[in-house]
């Protein structure tokens, strides 16, 4: 018996990896924007650093932005793949297997 999986859809890859990136951005972005809430030079946009509310409002966006477009590189990258190799699985009966008073001893 064979059993061919079809493609996932672009946008199923797509929300995978986009929200598996943006996991790995949240932290990143809690310490970067703390930081710059309490003063530190963390969150620059045009060669001018930011500070206080516009700082988390900006690395909010930043950290989007990144996933999105991790997610939009990946998801490429997946699609160029299943074209090349279609994803399939076989499964394989067998008629030798030992009985189930064989297996456990």
């Amino acid at each position: 018996m064979q059993i061919s999986i079809g493609n996932m859809k672009k946008r199923s890859v797509f929300k995978l990896t986009f929200f598996s990136a943006l996991t790995m951005f949240v932290p990143f972005w809690l310490i970067v924007s703390g930081a710059a809430v309490l003063g530190y030079d963390t969150v620059s946009f045009n060669d001018s650093y930011i500070y206080g509310i516009s700082a988390i409002v900006l690395a909010t966006v930043i950290c989007v932005i990144f996933s999105a477009l991790i997610a939009i590189f990946v998801t490429s990258g997946a699609w160029i793949l299943s074209k090349l190799a279609p994803n399939s699985a076989a499964i394989v009966a067998r008629n030798d297997q030992p009985a189930s008073d064989q297996i456990i001893e």
